[in-house]
């Protein structure tokens, strides 16, 4: 990176435009040294912090932050400006920043790609285009004021970040990283496969005393040690020996069962066979006494009377009880009619009353109406000496009513009549039945008298009675038989002595299926867990190797090697890096310190790096000084030694980053003060190390010393002024 325009405005102690075209302090090559110098507090610095704020945001010493740099010179309505036009590589750039709100747009000035606007994605744009942070930038290309040994005195990690950006390391690192990741994720899968070979192994069954006992103990006081390939093939053939044995064990116990089955069936058939024929017995003697029992509990006389009394009962209930309750419901009717010979009577006279009254009524009506020589209605005679006198009468509705009345009282007159009739006929017939049916009189009648139910329930009674006597007969006859035959077979068994055998054998019947079922089951269980072991084991086997060479790999790679020298990969290749740094900035530290002083990486030239604990070592730097030919540590320099070092590292890192392909190309070196502190040797020796430096690149330096004034002939003044600072070239 190489600037060629600056363009400040209301930056810093810069209120007006202020533009640095910094091809007019080039040679024809576009490079060589020029000088900034001016008065203290003019803003000599504030060109430095100018590039470094257009290109990451901050000023070159991270001091001062944006809001800091801005002018206070100017009034609000003046923006904040910084435009910083470079190249990089053959190539042409330009960043513009500032404002209130703080903005940044980068363009490339040399071919068409894409603006990238945002103060964020500037930044990152500009860190990925030159491989390095502001920090970065700091300690390898703008050396500002106070930090000159920043980089000097850095320690590994430090010097390690600043190499693996610029040296573009990062890649082995991440190889490195890939390497422990995979060897940790191999190491689960071996922790993985060491588990689930033990769960296997835990849920084989055996005895107490058994090898594979013993190694489920051993492996559960291990407490998740690892577990080698061939502890696992140990216990796989103590499983295999385990159920050969289990197997020959279920085959004797099986014939011991057969065996056994054999004998409690026979004893099993004997006990059915002496339960048959002790039942039969038992049978027979219950029959008897059964029947003996029906035989004594009704006689043949009080059989018969009640079959007696069902067909009077019977007789009764359909001969003559029909007739009985025909002359039980004529004689209710009669009771209810009531003396209707009287109503009639009643009823009669009322009428003849009732009728004489109408017609009464109906003569004065006419009387009324009748008139000296017209003829009457009635007679049709033309005189009426006598006529009917005025009398109240009585509707026809009345006259109607009295009427029905009496036809209703004749009516029901008729009907009881007619009930007392039937009632003497029906009373006869009922005598006759009575006599006919053998009752010498109603109340016998009503004595003999039974429901259909209670007959038949009489008549059920004995038939069930006869049907019982009938089979238990016959029961007895089949028994008889039977008893016969039991009896010349020896006649009842004792069967508690036969249940008490039977008993026996069948405990031990069960203990040896039991004990079958169980090595049957055992045998069974641990044979699909042996295949289970052995696809695990071949699992095992498998991830131990992967995890053995891939760790082997990464502890290589990490440094983790035991016994050998702790170098991680990518230390290793700093280390080359940063033997060249060394290699260059001693070229010019020697000149600086007259071949006295000569930069040494700790542990030597011969890569042989190793992490002190948990601490990396390395990258760290001594001084070898050839004056007492002895090594010591760099911090011991004085100040004008310790700048000279300090220049010496940052250019010869300058100039291994030039020549390193891929690295990040710095064309141009920022120098801020320090030339102070040197006595004239050492000026004169870093003056003469920056000339030649800058025959290849552009060498920027701040300083207001004297001598570097007569030796530099291209100068930047800062003119402090009341408006402001200007900016002469």
């Amino acid at each position: 990176m190489k600037p060629t325009k600056l363009v400040l405005e209301a930056f810093g102690p810069f209120a007006e435009r202020q533009t640095i075209d910094f091809s007019r302090v080039y040679d024809s090559e576009g490079n060589g040294i020029y000088l900034i110098s001016g008065e203290t507090g003019a803003g000599k610095t504030t060109i430095f912090d100018a590039i470094s704020y257009a290109l990451f945001g901050e000023s070159s010493g991270g001091v001062r932050d944006g809001a800091m740099l801005r002018s206070d010179f100017v009034d609000s309505a003046k923006k904040t400006f910084v435009r910083l036009e470079f190249e990089h590589r053959g190539k042409a750039y330009a960043i513009e920043r500032g404002g209130d709100r703080p903005f940044a747009r980068m363009e490339s000035l040399s071919a068409l790609s894409p603006i990238v606007d945002g103060v964020r994605a500037v930044t990152h744009a500009v860190e990925e285009l030159l491989g390095i942070n502001r920090d970065q930038f700091s300690q390898i290309v703008m050396i500002a004021q106070g930090d000159f040994q920043r980089f000097l005195l850095s320690g590994t990690d430090g010097r390690s970040e600043i190499l693996r950006r610029v040296f573009g390391t990062e890649r082995f690192e991440r190889f490195q990283r890939r390497l422990k990741e995979r060897a940790v994720t191999c190491a689960g899968v071996l922790r993985d496969a060491e588990r689930s070979f033990r769960q296997y192994a835990d849920g084989l069954r055996c005895d107490a005393s058994s090898p594979i006992a013993l190694w489920q103990n051993e492996e559960r006081s291990s407490k998740e040690a690892a577990l080698s390939v061939a502890r696992a093939d140990e216990l796989i053939a103590s499983l295999e020996l385990a159920l050969a044995v289990d197997k020959e064990a279920l085959r004797n116990g099986e014939a011991a069962l057969a065996e056994a089955a054999a004998e409690h069936s026979g004893l099993t058939l004997r006990m059915a066979e002496a339960d048959r024929s002790n039942k039969v017995l038992d049978e027979l003697a219950a029959k008897r006494g059964e029947r003996a029992k029906l035989m004594a509990a009704e006689s043949e006389a009080a059989e018969k009377e009640k079959s007696k009394r069902c067909e009077r009962g019977r007789a009764a209930l359909r001969k003559v009880k029909p007739i009985a309750d025909r002359l039980a419901a004529i004689t209710a009717s009669l009771a209810s009619a009531g003396d209707t010979a009287a109503a009639l009577a009643i009823a009669s006279e009322k009428l003849k009353a009732v009728e004489r009254a109408f017609f009464m009524g109906q003569a004065s009506a006419l009387a009324e109406e009748l008139k000296p020589g017209s003829p009457c209605p009635v007679c049709g005679s033309l005189d009426h000496p006598a006529p009917a006198q005025r009398a109240d009468g009585v509707s026809r509705a009345a006259l109607d009513k009295a009427r029905a009345d009496a036809e209703r009282a004749a009516h029901a007159e008729g009907m009881r009549a007619a009930l007392a009739r039937e009632r003497d006929a029906v009373l006869g017939a009922f005598q006759l039945a009575l006599t006919e049916e053998g009752f010498k009189s109603e109340a016998e009648y009503r004595a003999a008298l039974m429901t259909e139910a209670e007959i038949a329930a009489i008549e059920n009674e004995l038939a069930m009675r006869a049907r019982k006597i009938d089979l238990i007969a016959h029961d007895i006859e089949r028994l008889e038989r039977d008893a016969e035959v039991i009896e010349k077979n020896g006649g009842r068994i004792d069967t508690a002595l036969l249940a008490s055998s039977l008993a026996a054998a069948e405990a031990r019947r069960s203990e040896l299926s039991r004990s079958a079922a169980s090595l049957r089951s055992r045998g069974e269980a641990n044979e699909a867990l042996l295949g289970r072991l052995a696809e695990t084991r071949e699992l095992l086997a498998r991830s131990e190797a992967e995890y053995m060479n891939v760790k082997a790999l990464s502890d290589a790679a990490n440094g983790d090697v035991k016994g050998r020298a702790r170098v991680a990969f990518e230390t290793y290749l700093q280390a080359e890096y940063f033997n060249m740094v060394l290699g260059a900035a001693n070229r010019r530290f020697s000149d600086m310190s007259d071949g006295r002083y000569a930069l040494r990486r700790r542990g030597g030239a011969d890569g042989i790096i190793e992490r002190q604990g948990l601490k990396k070592v390395g990258l760290d730097l001594d001084v070898f000084d050839r004056y007492t030919c002895k090594t010591r540590d760099v911090r011991s320099l004085s100040g004008g030694e310790s700048f000279n070092a300090a220049l010496a590292l940052a250019l010869g890192l300058s100039d291994v980053i030039q020549n390193v392909s891929g690295g990040a190309g710095m064309e141009a070196v920022f120098v801020d003060e320090g030339f102070g502190s040197l006595d004239s040797e050492a000026l004169d020796a870093a003056i003469r190390t920056l000339m030649d430096m800058s025959g290849h690149r552009t060498v920027g330096v701040i300083s207001h010393v004297a001598e570097l004034g007569n030796r530099i002939d291209r100068k930047i003044f800062v003119r402090r002024t009341p408006e402001g600072s200007k900016i002469e070239i």
